[in-house]
C-alpha cells in the first residue's frame, strides 16, 4: 500500500493528464453514485426496467437491482484508480490513458444506463 501512495504522489507530480483522467474518473464514478443513491427508493417495491430482446417489453424488478449501480460506481471509482497505478508503474503511459479513457466511458455509460432505468418508471405512469 506504500508503494501505491508513492506512484500516487509520483503521478501527481509528473504526469498531469494522467492525473486529471484519473480525477475525471473520479468525478464520472461519483456522479454515477450520486444518480443511484438519488434514485434508489426502498420504499419502491418494484421498479421498472426494459429488456430488449423483442420489441420494447417491460418488466418489472425489486428496487434492490438498482444497488447494481452503486458498487459498479464505488468499483469504478477506487479500484480503477488503484488498478491504474498500477498499470502505470508496470506497464507506462499509454497502456494507462487507455485504461483510464476505457473506465470513464463505461461510468458515462453506466450513468446513461441508469438515467434509462429511472426514466422508464416516469413513461409508463
Amino acid at each position: 500500500m506504500k508503494k501505491l501512495t508513492t506512484n500516487l504522489k509520483q503521478i501527481a507530480a509528473t504526469d498531469k493528464l494522467i492525473f486529471v483522467f484519473m480525477a475525471g474518473l473520479l468525478i464520472s464514478a461519483s456522479l454515477l453514485i450520486w444518480q443511484a443513491v438519488l434514485s434508489v427508493h426502498p420504499s419502491n417495491l418494484r421498479i421498472w426496467y426494459r429488456y430488449a430482446s423483442f420489441g420494447e417489453n417491460y418488466y418489472n424488478e425489486s428496487w434492490y437491482y438498482m444497488i447494481a449501480f452503486l458498487v459498479f460506481g464505488v468499483v469504478l471509482a477506487f479500484l480503477n484508480n488503484l488498478i491504474a497505478v498500477r498499470i502505470y508503474s508496470q506497464k507506462g503511459r499509454g497502456a494507462t490513458l487507455l485504461f483510464l479513457g476505457l473506465s470513464i466511458f463505461s461510468a458515462i455509460l453506466g450513468l446513461i444506463v441508469l438515467s434509462h432505468v429511472v426514466g422508464i418508471n416516469q413513461e409508463l405512469i
